[in-house]
């Protein structure tokens, strides 16, 4: 199984300007000693996200992260339940794509955001 499978993902649309909104149910195993999804996980829910847009924009071709910056605003408990993260590829040249994502509580409130450089890589690589 893959990651975005792992997470059990669930996809609710993709918008008319190319944002994709998903909801990721918050298991027991992503939460740290302190009941909050541990940030590591946060950023992992949101590269799934960015690696499966890629994937796609750049037509089934394999991608590699090249960088992620994340900004973790509040953090995320068991009793949110689920999170949505919606996310955009800003830029796609011929090598090189942009994204950023927002990931939100189960509230609706903005508790992460995070931006990525994903390279496009030569098939069969």
């Amino acid at each position: 199984r893959g990651d975005i499978e792992v997470l059990e993902t669930q996809f609710i649309e993709y918008t008319d300007d190319g944002i994709l909104v998903v909801k990721i149910p918050i298991r027991e195993w992503q939460l740290n000693g302190v009941d909050n999804v541990q940030g590591g996980i946060l950023t992992y829910m949101i590269d799934c996200v960015f690696g499966s847009m890629s994937f796609v924009t750049s037509g089934c071709n394999p991608v590699g992260t090249v960088d992620m910056t994340t900004n973790y605003l509040r953090p995320i408990t068991a009793v949110d339940g689920e999170v949505t993260i919606r996310a955009k590829i800003v830029t796609n040249s011929k090598r090189v794509m942009h994204a950023e994502a927002k990931l939100y509580n189960g509230q609706g409130k903005l508790a992460v955001t995070a931006s990525t450089n994903i390279m496009k890589l030569a098939a069969g690589k």
